[in-house]
């Protein structure tokens, strides 16, 4: 789940390597080979935690490795309510977009009143390993809602192993390491 400020930059991100986020969301963990019974990676919600300044939560769902969607045709998202109720399911893969590696479900974001909160399925595939790669592209899918909204890369980071990362200073990145 990406979380986007209300000028459309992003802020941060709860996903398998970071598994709760501003005491709103939390994810149940990174589950790889399928063997959990029903769902088998969950991102709960709280929207009554999340910071003001967040307007946008996108939630996507990325095949690490690289593999295309087509590799795993059955598979699906599903999005539910707090009771349990199936909202939407997504198939991953998409006769469209057969090299996809990243799907954009649903979007979820303030309305104009600042207190209430929408939801729209999208459904959007793209190619991408991790929400880093897709930044842009979630930015671009908020056009409608945050005008003006100008896509940019997410903040530079050095991947240490999979799911860790240290963020660089300006300054870092500008000298030598």
């Amino acid at each position: 789940c990406v979380a986007l400020s209300k000028e459309g930059h992003f802020m941060d991100c709860c996903y398998f390597s970071k598994l709760e986020l501003f005491n709103a969301l939390k994810h149940s963990g990174d589950c790889i080979d399928g063997s959990i019974e029903g769902d088998d990676e969950l991102i709960t919600v709280k929207l009554k935690f999340l910071p003001e300044d967040v307007q946008v939560l996108m939630f996507v769902v990325t095949s690490f490795g690289g593999d295309a969607f087509s590799r795993v045709r059955t598979a699906t998202s599903n999005v539910r309510d707090n009771q349990g109720k199936l909202l939407y399911k997504f198939p991953l893969f998409v006769e469209s977009e057969p090299q996809a590696t990243a799907r954009l479900m649903v979007r979820l974001h303030r309305a104009s009143n600042g207190l209430d909160w929408q939801l729209t399925a999208l459904g959007n595939a793209f190619r991408g390993r991790c929400f880093a790669d897709l930044v842009p592209e979630l930015q671009g899918c908020c056009r409608d809602i945050i005008p003006g909204i100008v896509p940019l890369p997410c903040p530079p980071n050095v991947v240490l192993r999979k799911g860790e990362s240290v963020p660089l200073t300006e300054k870092a990145v500008n000298s030598r390491i």
